[in-house]
């Protein structure tokens, strides 16, 4: 998660920015610090924060900000379980960000519809958007640290179908030192279950797999 000493100097840089009264530095200050509620799990906070620097981005015409925005704003809302939100904002998402070929946040648009199909029982669709997020994000020169967007609506429909030693290489992306951080009850468990896999002690996998995605599900992952 964020640590407090972020948080802290998101906030005392968003006080900064409005006392500037500088539009420009609101808007990026608003959405920094939505950013960094969102990541320690204060999704309404974060959706709020988000929601204004949304606004704020398009009065001053800052097309990557608004991707950043309307990307941050739809995760916020999946994390909050508002499925009408995220089918409201997915369509806006892919158009500002293909427009201004901000491939990052397609792919996480992308990893947004897989969370979506999800939910609605459609894990032919999930898995289609999760590969086509997962394939964008592994062709970009820098590494998305947010991969486990695909990731997690991804996963439970490779377990339905048994294929454990995938799931095995996507554990292993999940706690890769380029990825944001999880809970430590998740990395513990993920740790776990990478040892057995590797050890190819599949019943057992299994078995820590339906505890990761217990706990991951607790945690509004998917």
């Amino acid at each position: 998660g964020i640590h407090e000493e972020t948080l802290r100097y998101a906030t005392e840089a968003l006080q900064a920015a409005k006392d500037s009264k500088d539009p420009r530095q609101i808007a990026v200050t608003t959405f920094a610090y939505g950013f960094c509620r969102l990541w320690r799990g204060e999704f309404e906070l974060a959706q709020e924060n988000l929601q204004q620097g949304l606004l704020q981005a398009e009065k001053i015409g800052d097309a990557v900000l608004q991707s950043r925005c309307i990307t941050y704003l739809t995760v916020a809302y999946r994390r909050m379980e508002n499925l009408e939100k995220v089918r409201e904002y997915i369509p806006k998402c892919f158009a500002i960000c293909s427009a201004f070929k901000m491939e990052e946040y397609v792919a996480a648009a992308h990893a947004n519809q897989a969370w979506l199909a999800l939910r609605e029982q459609n894990p032919q669709e999930t898995r289609i958007q999760a590969e086509k997020a997962l394939h964008i994000w592994f062709s970009l020169p820098l590494v998305s640290p947010f991969q486990s967007l695909a990731l997690w609506p991804l996963i439970p429909v490779l377990q339905d179908k048994n294929d454990l030693p995938t799931i095995l290489v996507y554990l292993r992306l999940l706690l890769h030192p380029s990825q944001h951080a999880l809970s430590d009850e998740l990395t513990g468990a993920i740790q776990n279950a990478i040892e057995l896999g590797e050890k190819e002690e599949w019943a057992e996998f299994r078995q820590e797999l339906i505890r990761i995605l217990g706990q991951a599900r607790l945690e509004k992952h998917f």
